[in-house]
């Protein structure tokens, strides 16, 4: 099962865009040595949080890791060419589902929440397996 993420769109210059895994490492420490995260992206909203796309299906990328200049963290970059085509911006916020990182499945037995939908996401979600 996956991570479903809500993240946050930050932007340095040396680094560019970004989105901070901080906390999904801290739960799952080994994910540090992560070079590449494969996701779906669920929808993306503007800094006033209102709704500016949500896709359906799940658009599905994959992008790099990297470590912040002070060396605690673990960051997913953005490049510049992706914000613009997806329309993120500085503080606009993103909900993600996580699948795998360098390839692997990331949680296969369970399913975790991060971020501001997390008590939402705990109240409303339903998953349901066929074993």
């Amino acid at each position: 099962m996956p991570v479903i993420a809500t993240l946050d769109t930050k932007f340095d210059k040396s680094e560019g865009y970004y989105f901070d895994l901080s906390e999904l490492a801290e739960r799952f420490p080994h994910i540090y040595k992560t070079r590449e995260v494969e996701f779906y992206l669920i929808e993306i909203r503007n800094k006033r949080n209102e709704l500016i796309k949500r896709f359906k299906p799940y658009k599905k990328l994959t992008l790099n890791t990297g470590a912040p200049r002070s060396g605690e963290g673990l960051l997913l970059l953005l490049l510049d060419d992706m914000a613009s085509m997806l329309n993120i911006g500085e503080n606009y916020k993103v909900a993600i589902i996580i699948t795998k990182c360098d390839g692997k499945p990331l949680l296969p037995l369970e399913i975790e929440s991060i971020g501001y939908y997390y008590d939402w996401i705990q109240k409303n979600c339903r998953i349901h397996t066929t074993d």
